[in-house]
């Protein structure tokens, strides 16, 4: 087949309507080259060429059976892979037997997933510890009725960035699971799932760490957010875990300036032996059990502890714990009433 040299590659589903890419049906017999000869798979598309920096693949309105894992190499490193902007373009595993994905990285740095719809896998993005896949981004896009994960990059998976996703599940695992150095994960809605986004870094240097900012995490079932190593958790908004925590910090992570609310802890630390936890400038309120809670911890540092706690227009009648600690717990907090038995966060405001 003669097709173009461009960087334009195109993939329609078998209906026209609504299409902003292709003018007609996708059909893998097609060279995916021009918007009138769109293939219909993305699988398909990728096994027949060797992507590289700079070329994009439009991905058309419309619903896409995936059969096999669309799985991308050190060949197609650099690709961008994109979406209508108006519109959905739903790729859908349709099985969630181990294994089974709807992305898979391997050894492909530099991939760009935009737009898409990603859902009915045992996780929509996937990179092992051996995938080696850096500096991989996915925008814009929703992931969401996975079986396990819905993103899980784990540590071999340097500088990803997650950002202004819309992802969810109801599964035991959680939505979002980032171990790779120097990642960003940023302005996105999470929800379900055990942990809304699970990060763990696998090195101690402030170079390396991860940062988790300004998303939106909620109705999680253990926790919103959990970090632990050089994390920092920074700006985000967290509310709805009803029966559990908000936000929970392990060693060597930061949680700073978050707005936590209507869970049932609104900030965790969890140290089993020795480290440091950084909690500052949060402003936490309307927590149902305790504003903060120190979990399980044989001996811990808590940096910067030391203001006032206050109670908001709830009134004076309100009782709840401002900071609960293992074994002894301290001071009842009533409306103007300092807590002086107690070390509370720095500049943070914890509000009943």
């Amino acid at each position: 087949m003669i097709v173009n040299g461009g960087q334009d590659y195109y993939v329609n589903d078998t209906d026209t309507a609504g299409d902003l890419f292709t003018t007609a049906m996708g059909n893998n017999l097609n060279s995916g080259k021009s918007p009138d000869r769109p293939m219909a798979s993305l699988a398909a598309l990728i096994d027949a060429y060797d992507l590289d920096a700079g070329d994009v693949v439009h991905v058309d309105n419309g619903s896409y059976a995936v059969v096999r894992n669309i799985s991308l190499g050190s060949q197609d490193s650099g690709v961008r892979i994109e979406g209508p902007a108006l519109g959905v373009a739903v790729l859908n595993r349709g099985n969630t037997t181990t294994g089974s994905y709807v992305i898979e990285l391997a050894a492909a740095d530099d991939v760009t997933i935009s737009r898409l719809t990603l859902t009915g896998a045992v996780c929509g993005v996937f990179g092992s510890s051996t995938s080696d896949s850096d500096r991989f981004t996915l925008v814009d896009s929703r992931i969401y009725s996975n079986s396990e994960y819905d993103i899980a990059l784990a540590t071999s998976n340097d500088e990803a960035i997650i950002s202004r996703n819309t992802v969810s599940n109801g599964t035991d695992l959680p939505c979002i699971d980032i171990h790779g150095n120097r990642s960003v994960v940023a302005e996105n809605d999470v929800s379900g799932g055990s942990t809304g986004i699970y990060v763990s870094a696998n090195s101690v240097t402030l170079a390396d760490q991860i940062v988790v900012s300004n998303n939106r995490v909620h109705n999680s079932r253990d926790r919103a957010i959990f970090g632990e190593g050089q994390v920092l958790i920074v700006g985000n908004t967290v509310w709805g875990q009803t029966t559990s925590t908000g936000i929970e910090v392990g060693p060597g992570s930061k949680a700073l300036n978050n707005t936590v609310f209507d869970n049932k802890v609104g900030i965790g630390s969890s140290i089993y032996n020795t480290g440091t936890a950084t909690i500052e400038g949060n402003r936490v309120y309307r927590n149902s059990q305790s504003g903060m809670s120190s979990i399980r911890i044989q001996q811990v540092s808590m940096e910067r502890l030391d203001t006032t706690v206050r109670i908001d227009s709830q009134g004076s009648s309100l009782r709840t714990w401002c900071m609960r600690m293992p074994i002894q717990e301290f001071a009842w907090t009533r409306a103007g009433h300092k807590c002086s038995t107690i070390q509370c966060i720095n500049r943070s405001e914890m509000l009943y």
